[in-house]
């Protein structure tokens, strides 16, 4: 496939990337410990 030159990516998918970084810029967010800020491995309940 022929790659355009002025391409660029759909509204759909730049929706989508900027939904996927602020998700995860959010775990960060909410997932350190005030008290010491260290950010947890994993948010999964029970998880150390």
């Amino acid at each position: 496939m022929k790659q355009q030159p002025n391409a660029s990516p759909s509204n759909f998918g730049e929706t989508r990337l900027d939904a996927l970084q602020r998700h995860a810029f959010d775990y960060f967010l909410n997932e350190t410990n005030p008290a010491n800020g260290l950010v947890a491995d994993k948010s999964q309940a029970g998880a150390p």
